[in-house]
Parts: structure tokens; sequence; C-alpha cells
């Protein structure tokens, strides 16, 4: 079984509202940066690789009127705030010393995704990554599930996908995967086991 897994609150913890309330103080500032930033066609264009961070940046505060170094604070300090789960960086781990395929396939914008690879060597135990911003494509849409099984030779049936959001897991089934949706970043390693034990490796739990 070859297991395919999402970055954002899967991999590193990914929380919107408390990064943009590192930056806006302002409760109502943060419900408006949130709408103005994450909520806006624009992000999805950043996952898409269609729309650079800088022209993401000016289109926002032409926009809106909140404080514009503020708004580019959150676009820049994004990756920044992108944290590994060391649980599930421990199973990674794990699972890799077993020769478990291992892949990721995550909504991922440039700027963001260079800090990543750049920062941490976690990557090193995946035999392939597509993020979405250099396949111009994004999840939930199939094209971007049949990009991942074409580039690596793999049958949609032998393929577990794990995702934060309901959608994408149904997207990924409706492909032909089975899907494993993380509602809780802190318990995602413990279905990266049970998993795998069900395909015949009872690894024990951390």
């Amino acid at each position: 079984m070859n297991f395919i897994l999402d970055i954002g609150n899967v991999i590193c913890e990914w929380n919107p509202h408390k990064h943009i309330a590192t930056i806006f103080t302002d409760e109502k500032e943060q419900e408006l940066a949130y709408e103005a930033i994450i909520q806006h066609s624009n992000w999805l264009d950043l996952d898409r690789g269609i729309l650079d961070v800088k022209d993401a940046i000016q289109n926002t505060i032409e926009r809106c009127n909140l404080d514009p170094y503020k708004i580019e604070q959150v676009y820049l300090q994004t990756p920044h705030s992108l944290f590994l789960i060391e649980s599930m960086i421990k199973a990674i781990t794990k699972l890799s010393s077993h020769d478990v395929p291992l892949y990721i396939l995550s909504n991922m914008q440039k700027h963001s995704w260079e800090h990543l690879s750049k920062t941490y060597d976690i990557w090193s135990h995946f035999r392939g990554v597509t993020v979405s911003y250099q396949e111009g494509l994004i999840k939930p849409e199939a094209e971007i599930f049949n990009s991942i099984c074409s580039r690596y030779q793999l049958e949609p049936s032998d393929c577990i996908f794990f995702d934060d959001l309901k959608e994408n897991i149904e997207a990924a089934q409706q492909f032909g995967m089975k899907g494993e949706h993380v509602n809780d970043s802190r318990l995602g390693y413990q279905a990266l086991y049970r998993i795998a034990a069900d395909n015949g490796l009872p690894l024990e739990t951390i």
C-alpha cells in the first residue's frame, strides 16, 4: 500500500487564524484579514502557482483598508507558521525504515514549499513529492491525483491518501484511492500505524 500524505495539518501544523492573530491584534481586523487573504481567490491562485506572492500582497493592499505592512507579513510569514508535528515525524521515520512507500501530495504555495524543503530533512523519507504550485493544479481536482499516480506509476487502488479536509478525501476516493480523514493533527500518527498494521506491519505506536 502506498501512503500519500498531505502536508498541512498532517505533517505540519497549519492554523491560519492563529497565524493572523500573531500579526493583527485587533479581533475585528483579524476577521477582515482572514476574509481578505485566506478566503480570497488569490490564496488558491498562489496554491495553483498562477499568482506571484508579491502580486498577491499588492492586490490585497489595494482592495482592503488594513495595514499594508501587516498584510505583507501574513503572506511572507506563512512559511514560518508551518511547524512540524513531531509525533507524525517519528511515525513517518519509522514507516520509512520499514520500506513503506511514502509520498507527498499537497496544496502548497511556492514560497512556503521552498522554505519547508530547505529547512527540514523529513522529505528524504518520501519517494515522491507533488505540490500544487508546480502542477498548476489543486486538490480536490481529480487531475492532481492523476498527476501523482502517472508520475510515480501508482495504481489508485493501491494508494491511501491522508488529508485534513474531507472534500479532498472524497475526491481521492472518487478517483479510486482509499482515504483517511485526519481531523485531529495531534492524532494523525495513529492512523499511519493503524493502516500499516492492517497491511501486515504491526509497528508499535509512539
